[in-house]
């Protein structure tokens, strides 16, 4: 595997993950894919509503830009939310 990317992404998807798992109490290793589809999938809006202190648009974003931001999907990548897997019962 490779080095976990420690930011937003990891942030979001662990947050996704706690949420599914303790909240809706959904077992670990489903908690852990479905958090994985979502971070893969959710748009940056989507991820703003639900984390906002988490992800917002940075002072780089344009304000003629912010549609754009918001309907992009940032961690669409592998490289954002594959590097975890459950073992475990």
């Amino acid at each position: 595997l490779w080095s976990v990317p420690a930011g937003v992404s990891t942030a979001v998807l662990f947050a996704r993950f706690y949420e599914l798992w303790c909240q809706k109490h959904l077992d670990p290793a489903d908690a852990l894919r479905d958090a994985q589809r979502w971070t893969r999938d959710a748009t940056n809006d989507e991820k703003h509503a639900r984390f906002p202190r988490l992800v917002a648009p940075g002072p780089d974003v344009a304000e003629d830009d912010l549609d754009v931001w918001a309907q992009a999907r940032a961690h669409r990548a592998p490289y954002f939310w594959a590097p975890f897997v459950f073992v475990g019962a």
